[in-house]
């Protein structure tokens, strides 16, 4: 498995997640929604302020608007790919890359997750079965992670607390407690 981190000694990963697939269909109809938006409102413009917009102008209008749009398809899918939480025996890991050139990641010691917590709220959260999961960390700035939109937020939580309780009785608090 290709991961973005590596991993400590005698670190396995128990779970790789990401966004749920939804995510990234919903930003597509979106765009697309966008684009045939931008597509009808410069032909409506044209037509109703009676602008003599020729037909050349109006192509290279909506040219623009279809690159825009498979560009931002692809920032979207980008996104998608190079966001994503690892949960392993020993920490949760954060890692996202929001552009090719910046890459960001944050850790935390099971041992060191206080409260775990979901939200899962409207209509297509409930029937495609995504949501977001919290997670309290015990450190000074008030740590916290949180899984956005990940699919089965439910299962995902007892995931973390079965890994978390399993953390706690091995080693103990890494705090020193």
């Amino acid at each position: 498995m290709d991961l973005p981190v590596n991993l400590q000694s005698g670190e396995t990963v128990i779970r790789l997640v990401r966004r749920h697939p939804v995510y990234v269909i919903l930003k597509t109809i979106a765009t697309v929604v966008i684009a045939l938006l931008i597509f009808w409102l410069a032909g409506t413009i044209r037509d109703f302020l009676g602008f003599q917009i020729t037909s050349t102008i109006l192509n290279i209008i909506r040219a623009v608007v279809v690159i825009a749009a498979i560009f931002y398809f692809l920032f979207i899918f980008y996104r998608y790919r190079n966001d994503i939480w690892l949960i392993t025996n020993q920490r949760l890991i954060d890692s996202s890359k929001r552009t090719p050139f910046s890459h960001e990641v944050s850790s935390a010691p099971l041992n060191n997750i206080q409260d775990i917590g979901i939200v899962q709220s409207g209509f297509l959260a409930t029937i495609f079965k995504f949501g977001d999961m919290i997670c309290e960390t015990a450190s000074s700035g008030g740590g916290q992670f949180v899984f956005k939109g990940v699919p089965n937020p439910k299962e995902l939580l007892e995931v973390v607390d079965d890994a978390r309780t399993k953390a706690k009785g091995q080693g103990g608090s890494s705090s020193g407690l």
